[in-house]
């Protein structure tokens, strides 16, 4: 089951999580993946191509000194904060 932490208030969700710890890996995924969508949306259809060439522009821009990206103490404390929301 879930830490007590994080286990949900409502008695159908606590049900749905217990029900769904009990499948396969390769289902819970699936199960997971479709969650994931319903509250972020469809993925983006940006290929990894497309991915990659962004991080080498970038990683190119910081080694040019162009760019000296974020301290990770200010991403970490950024990233935190979006989650608590």
């Amino acid at each position: 089951m879930t830490s007590k932490a994080r286990e949900p208030n409502d008695p159908t969700a606590r049900t749905l999580v217990a029900q769904a710890l009990r499948l396969s890996e390769s289902e819970r995924v699936r199960v997971a993946a479709e969650l994931l969508e319903s509250v972020q949306g469809p993925p983006d259809d940006v290929s990894d191509d497309e991915w990659l060439a962004e991080v080498n522009r970038r990683a190119a821009s910081v080694r040019r000194g162009e760019s000296g990206g974020e301290p990770w103490s200010l991403v970490r404390d950024e990233l935190l904060a979006e989650l608590k929301k």
